[in-house]
């Protein structure tokens, strides 16, 4: 700091006299030091507590120089009975993952967001439409079960001659729709 503010002032004309180095101050051991090197030491002093588990299932408490939670000793399998022996190897096995497929009900309606994109008198018109469509669909429905009690009743009916005359209701009902969307 007190060079930076000499070399300012003699660049302005001015002559200091630079101090002796007693009177500067001289670089330190800090403990900053340490942020920058590594620790010259051969082993770190600081332990870590950790807990031990033996095979037996006793715990104890030890400290060690990797910070860890828990360790749990590995068990001898000759020192165990038969069963607990297949048991433990049984877990050892791999297990089968049983994959199970999502079925994905795709019952999107695209008609639903019509709005916004088609303009006002599309909608109307297609409004229209599907409910011509609908009054069409109940009137096939009204017919068919005409025909069910017609059946049962024990006449014979012509279902041809009855669809085709729905189908015709349909066509000019279908018309009736295009001829006020032209007009």
């Amino acid at each position: 700091m007190f060079r930076r503010v000499c070399r300012s002032l003699s660049s302005q004309g001015r002559q200091l006299a630079i101090p002796s180095s007693s009177l500067v101050c001289k670089v330190r051991g800090t403990a900053h030091r340490a942020v920058i090197s590594k620790i010259g030491r051969k082993d770190y002093i600081r332990r870590f507590p950790i807990t031990i588990m033996r095979p037996d299932g006793s715990t104890i408490q030890i400290r060690a120089a990797e910070p860890r939670e828990f360790v749990q000793l590995p068990v001898d399998l000759k020192a165990l009975t038969e069963e607990e022996r297949r048991h433990r190897l049984a877990a050892r096995k791999l297990k089968v993952k049983q994959i199970k497929e999502d079925i994905i009900d795709d019952n999107f309606d695209m008609d639903r967001y019509a709005q916004l994109w088609k303009s006002k008198d599309e909608l109307k018109a297609q409004s229209k439409l599907r409910s011509s469509n609908e009054d069409a669909k109940t009137s096939k429905n009204k017919m068919a079960e005409k025909n069910s009690m017609k059946k049962t009743a024990g006449e014979a009916v012509d279902e041809g001659a009855e669809n085709k005359t729905v189908e015709k209701q349909v066509r000019v009902e279908k018309s009736r729709v295009g001829a006020k969307k032209n007009s």
